[in-house]
């Protein structure tokens, strides 16, 4: 099943799948829930019967209590969700699309992401990591789900957490005023750390889909920054005014997939003046270099292995993989 978002962000699963969601709020709960009825799930219902049916009775399927020492309840404004079928819901950006020397596509995508594993974003800007499943006492009664980690990353609200579609280990969050590059491996140091300079406050983010190195992040002067991470990993390549003077809301790079059109130029931007916006992008942006799969691969393995060496606390894993690219 797929997951999305109320009170909070979401996962995403395709769209013809995609049967459950997750919600998160600050009352320190996620919750999962179902949108079949009970009884219904191997039969066809209109989305008209379902409503009826759910109806005074829908109940989430689970309870994710998230408590950490630092802060209680987590008052939860994000979070992110394993991709647990990468190569089925991007099957356009396949090795073959990006220039990967190999030329094999359903080798570029990571399936190193922990399908347990919840990422939640607080008001108080801390990324917390935990296991979504209860653990089991030797009694066999369930008990609270434990934080793995608790990373202060952000000096305002976690505003965005957008996981990269082919590198399933690497996410960009956004908070306060800077933009975030992450491993899940490494969670105590991002990739890279970048401060919108002036004003202006990143408000949402989303990756490419026909490119592995880019990503897009909107802001609250109504501007969206394209990030390049082959072309630059400190500063983004591109800022374009787009809804201004109202505020970035949401951005889809998606229209391919949801007009069922080849316009894989175009960016759906919306402000919080309920307007939809389209941005088209330059062919720098779109148009993907030779070598691009491989190459952001190794700009990672690069980053992360920069982060565990200059991190004097010597904690985390001892071994770090991102993706994995077919040899042959």
């Amino acid at each position: 099943g797929g997951s999305g978002g109320g009170g909070g962000s979401s996962g995403e699963a395709s769209p013809s799948s995609a049967v459950q969601l997750v919600s998160v709020g600050a009352d320190g709960q996620a919750l999962v829930w179902d949108t079949r009825p009970s009884g219904t799930a191997s039969v066809s219902v209109s989305g008209h019967e379902v409503l009826r049916l759910l109806d005074l009775t829908w109940k989430p399927l689970l309870r994710v209590f998230v408590s950490a020492e630092q802060e209680g309840e987590v008052a939860g404004t994000r979070f992110l969700t394993p991709y647990l079928a990468p190569v089925e819901r991007y099957t356009a950006c396949d090795a073959t699309s990006v220039g990967a020397p190999d030329g094999h596509g359903s080798a570029a995508f990571s399936d190193g992401t922990k399908p347990t594993l919840l990422v939640v974003g607080s008001q108080s800007g801390l990324l917390h990591y935990l296991d979504w499943r209860p653990p089991q006492s030797e009694g066999g009664k369930l008990g609270v789900q434990s934080i793995l980690h608790s990373v202060p990353a952000h000096s305002g609200p976690v505003a965005a957490l957008a996981r990269s579609p082919l590198f399933a280990d690497v996410f960009v969050s956004t908070g306060g005023r800077s933009v975030c590059l992450w491993h899940e491996d490494w969670p105590a140091t991002p990739l890279l750390r970048y401060t919108v300079p002036g004003n202006a406050v990143p408000v949402c983010a989303a990756w490419s889909t026909t490119r592995c190195a880019v990503f897009f992040v909107g802001k609250d002067d109504g501007t969206v920054d394209v990030w390049d991470l082959l072309e630059s990993s400190y500063a983004p390549v591109l800022t374009q005014s787009v809804t201004a003077p109202s505020q970035v809301t949401v951005i889809d790079p998606q229209l391919r997939r949801l007009a069922g059109q080849p316009h894989a130029n175009l960016l759906c931007v919306g402000d919080d003046a309920g307007v939809l916006h389209m941005m088209e992008l330059p062919y720098g942006v779109i148009g993907a270099p030779a070598g691009e799969l491989y190459n952001t691969k190794q700009f990672l393995l690069k980053e992360t292995a920069r982060v565990a060496t200059g991190d004097a606390s010597g904690a985390g894993p001892t071994a770090v993989s991102v993706g994995s690219v077919a040899s042959g």
